[in-house]
């Protein structure tokens, strides 16, 4: 074992640039030494049919497995890739190792969202799969078409031939939504996996379904941000699990609800629905690898229930020894295409949200346009989200913001505010025009909303500043949550 030195060798330089390299370069290409050229399968598969589209026999292993489907109408593609479902057999065994719809396998959902990791991915050309899969008698790789139409399908599969196969666990990936619940005393936690035997878990796709979005107040179900949820892993069946985390959207990679698209290594999220809708994330045990000897039981803490709606589909991949139990199975096609339960979010038509403005300058506290509002004003608060400005006494106290205005007139603005038990006096001035001051104080501990008029403005098109001043007391209240501005023209 070599000893840690700083001060790196050119040996271990060279091993940190190719790796940096392949990072920054070539992610999405096969980490994988596969002799010859891929097995090319070009299969049309019949409307209900089940068909076998590759098959191999003795012992080997898939290092690469590439799939794309003729689409010719774009609007279909999400229910083609949930629709249609990829299946895999090891060693002649009657029960499946994968079965996933096609795109969910590949690790985004809904659709077909392009990004790249290391071990799977989706680019303008293939959906790609990079993990090792061995087997001692034969492989069989199947897919079922529950779509309305025929599907062409494409694929590339790298593959070699073992001869020791008898340590290799069998690579097993599931799709599911909702398992059995867990006893009432084991709530928030949702389950992930429960399998036994031998094996290691090599990470899970989780498509959350949050349209309303979420605020992080605490109490029953409900009234946490679907993200608080630590993820729990017993290995073994230890009483205590040995994985305990911080947060759902800590364990995949990112914190503080950030709803931006990225994409590394060993974690991605692929689509940007600013939290409010689709949020399809990947996590990979790659280079923190999670063995187990006798079992792994993994779970999510989810405190949103499903009628919030928030709802979960997972697809979770896991090594196994041959005989191992694997207790997931099919899911009906009804169950996993169209299951969410819609919910249209309250916005005001026409008008400036306050987590729209553009923060310029603060001379006071904590300021953020990225806050939700309390849940139990989602009727009234537009989009849900607000600007949040907590004052420091200690300072000036003064707040500088920007928007973008289209039109020249006079208006009238009026503002959809949020009082609370800590809201404050502030004063308003738009393009160094004086408005009316709003007291964001509530009497009682329930928040409540209240429309406002600031008073009347001329405006000409492009870039207005509002500056917004506290005029309260240092122990007076501090707060302000501001929905929106809304501008009524004035002929």
């Amino acid at each position: 074992m070599e000893s840690f030195d700083p001060e790196l060798n050119e040996t271990n330089l060279a091993a940190l640039e190719s790796v940096n390299t392949f990072f920054l370069e070539k992610m999405g290409e096969s980490p994988n030494k596969s002799e010859g050229a891929p097995a090319e399968v070009q299969e049309q598969v019949a409307v209900g049919e089940e068909k076998q589209v590759f098959k191999l026999d003795d012992a080997g292993a898939i290092s690469s497995l590439k799939a794309r489907v003729k689409i010719d109408d774009s609007t279909k593609i999400e229910e083609i890739l949930r629709k249609v479902v990829l299946i895999i057999k090891w060693d002649g065994e009657d029960e499946a190792a994968v079965w996933s719809p096609l795109g969910d396998f590949f690790g985004t959902s809904p659709g077909w969202n392009e990004y790249k990791t290391l071990p799977m991915g989706m680019t303008a050309d293939w959906m790609y799969s990079y993990w090792y899969m061995p087997f001692k008698d034969g492989a069989e790789i199947i897919i079922h078409n529950e779509y309305e139409n025929e599907v062409d399908i494409e694929m590339e599969i790298a593959h070699e031939a073992l001869n020791e196969v008898e340590d290799l666990g069998r690579f097993h990936a599931k799709w599911h939504r909702d398992l059995d619940p867990l006893e009432e005393e084991r709530w928030p936690d949702w389950t992930l996996l429960e399998t036994e035997g031998r094996g290691r878990f090599l990470g899970t796709h989780l498509n959350v379904w949050n349209p309303k979005g979420g605020s992080c107040s605490l109490g029953g179900p409900g009234h946490h941000w679907w993200g608080e949820g630590d993820e729990k892993f017993f290995i073994d069946g230890e009483e205590f699990p040995s994985t305990f985390g911080t947060g759902t959207e800590d364990y995949f990679g990112y914190a503080w609800c950030i709803p931006s698209v990225f994409e590394h290594a060993f974690h991605s999220q692929t689509q940007d629905n600013d939290n409010m809708g689709y949020q399809p994330m990947n996590r990979w045990h790659i280079i923190d690898n999670i063995p187990f000897q006798k079992s792994f039981d993994g779970y999510l803490e989810k405190y949103f229930p499903n009628y919030w709606p928030t709802q979960y589909a997972t697809v979770v991949y896991w090594y196994l020894e041959l005989g191992g139990n694997d207790p997931l199975g099919a899911v009906s096609v009804d169950e996993r295409y169209g299951y969410e339960t819609p919910y249209d979010v309250y916005r005001e038509e026409g008008v400036v949200e306050g987590e729209d403005l553009k923060i310029k300058e603060n001379s006071g506290g904590w300021a953020s346009t990225d806050v939700w509002s309390h849940e139990d004003l989602f009727e009234e608060v537009s989009g849900h989200k607000i600007l949040l400005w907590n004052v420091n006494p200690e300072n000036e106290n003064e707040l500088t913001t920007t928007f973008e205005w289209p039109e020249e007139g006079t208006y009238e603005i009026e503002a959809n505010i949020i009082h609370s038990k800590n809201g404050g006096e502030f004063s308003f001035q738009l393009n160094g025009t004086n408005l009316q001051s709003a007291n964001f104080y509530a009497d009682s501990k329930e928040r409540e909303t209240e429309k406002v008029i600031l008073g009347t403005v001329d405006l000409e098109p492009g870039i207005q500043t509002l500056k917004i001043t506290w005029e309260g007391e240092k122990e007076e209240g501090k707060n302000l949550s501001l929905d929106y501005l809304k501008f009524q023209r004035i002929e």
